[in-house]
């Protein structure tokens, strides 16, 4: 079995999306897991999601003391994922 050259960037677009939506959960469990995402070692975390989530943050209310605005960043992610997969299999197939 072999892979095509689209079919591997398909898969390499589906994987940007889903290490990124990673990033987005681990950004909200940092604080239960300790970790210091202001660290030099872990600042790129910050620096890659905190934008997209600064702007859902804008846009969605807290729910008393819980911040989602990582669920709908995620829900944002995932729709865009599927919608960028589905215009790369329709344009390489």
């Amino acid at each position: 079995m072999t892979i095509s050259v689209e079919g591997m960037f398909i898969r390499g677009v589906y994987a940007a999306f889903t290490l990124y939506m990673m990033l987005i959960v681990l950004t909200w469990a940092a604080a239960y897991l300790r970790l210091d995402l202001y660290d030099r070692r872990l600042r790129w975390i910050v620096r890659l999601t905190e934008p997209l989530l600064r702007v859902v943050r804008r846009h969605v209310p807290l729910l008393g003391h819980w911040d989602i605005s990582w669920v709908v960043a995620l829900l944002i992610v995932f729709a865009l994922r599927q919608i960028t997969l589905m215009v790369l299999v329709r344009i390489v197939v």
